[in-house]
């Protein structure tokens, strides 16, 4: 009997990403074909053996993702009975192509053990088509460039132009050089990097310009809004928002952040996401407008309170406002 159970266990072993017979980590998509900036919704399947715990719920991208696929949001694995764990992750394509959907990991620890060991998902491809595919655009033939006899004379005036243009230039640099003969020459001022306010809004301006409700892709456009939201949170106040729902993010938030109805609008703005993402309600191209323009807004308040916390930490708080956020 030693010799196969030694054999069992080796089997086992090699089985990669700690699967066996008895557990196993599993991701289907609900479709396998859909345009550039469609969500994807992933379920999550993990079973574990009896007695294995997990050390952290929420499911993750084995690698570092392209810059073509992002993820909006990550659900915790919650029970679904025997013994299998599920939850959803949202993922958007923004490049056409066949892709193959990031591997996902789920770390645990087997049964009276205290190493940890992590489950891998196998291989998935999604195709993506662009948005301008099945538009028929006619072509006409091209007829040969005749050239003009008054594009050759324009060609040499442009280069007479430079020449004077470059005599102009280095005589102004002679006389500049002759006033400031002996004065040292300023330093160069570096260029600083933009701060996470000014990301944010970055982000939103080209979230904005791409006009995704118009073009019919309204659940995108709330998703890479919401997660402008939750990447100023971690970047400007290291909140880790990417990886939480809203209801564990509200939990989580400073309370410079949840102060004057503070969070309980970032709570109504994550929310509404969550509906559009996944319970399919279609706002229209106004209402995904204003919902741009409220959370802009609300970044403005956090960026304000966040430039206003030292001082408020150093003034004791009354008691009738202390009990008022409470």
């Amino acid at each position: 009997m030693r010799p196969v159970a030694a054999l069992l266990v080796a089997v086992l072993r090699a089985v990669p990403g700690g699967q066996s017979p008895e557990q196993s980590l599993e991701v289907t998509a609900d479709v396998r074909q859909v345009t550039v900036g469609d969500p994807i919704t992933l379920t999550v399947r993990a079973r574990l053996a009896r007695g294995a715990t997990i050390v952290d719920a929420v499911p993750r991208a084995r690698d570092s993702l392209p810059d073509e696929a992002r993820i909006t949001s990550s659900d915790t694995l919650r029970p679904a009975g025997d013994g299998l764990l599920t939850g959803r992750v949202l993922l958007v394509l923004f490049r056409p192509g066949v892709h193959q959907v990031p591997a996902f990991a789920l770390a645990y620890r087997a049964p009276g053990s205290t190493r940890v060991d992590t489950l891998i998902s196998p291989a998935l491809t999604v195709e993506v088509s662009s948005v301008a595919s099945g538009r028929r655009t006619e072509l006409r033939d091209i007829k040969d460039i005749v050239r003009s006899p008054v594009a050759r004379w324009t060609r040499y005036g442009e280069a007479a132009l430079a020449v004077v243009l470059a005599v102009v230039a280095a005589i102004l640099l002679a006389r500049r050089r002759t006033r400031s003969r002996g004065e040292p020459a300023p330093a160069a001022i570096p260029a600083t990097p933009p701060g996470p306010y000014d990301a944010a809004l970055a982000r939103l301006a080209e979230v904005e310009r791409a006009c995704w409700p118009e073009r019919g892709h309204v659940a995108s456009h709330y998703g890479l809004v919401a997660d402008v939201l939750r990447r100023y949170l971690e970047e400007a106040h290291g909140v880790p928002a990417l990886e939480r729902t809203t209801v564990e993010l509200l939990r989580v938030l400073p309370a410079e952040l949840r102060a004057m109805g503070v969070g309980v609008e970032c709570g109504e703005l994550l929310d509404e996401a969550d509906l559009v993402k996944f319970a399919r309600l279609r706002p229209d191209a106004a209402a995904a407008r204003t919902f741009l323009d409220r959370t802009r807004s609300l970044l403005a308040r956090w960026h304000a309170a966040r430039g206003s916390s030292a001082v408020e930490a150093a003034e004791p708080m009354p008691e009738v406002v202390a009990d008022a956020l409470r």
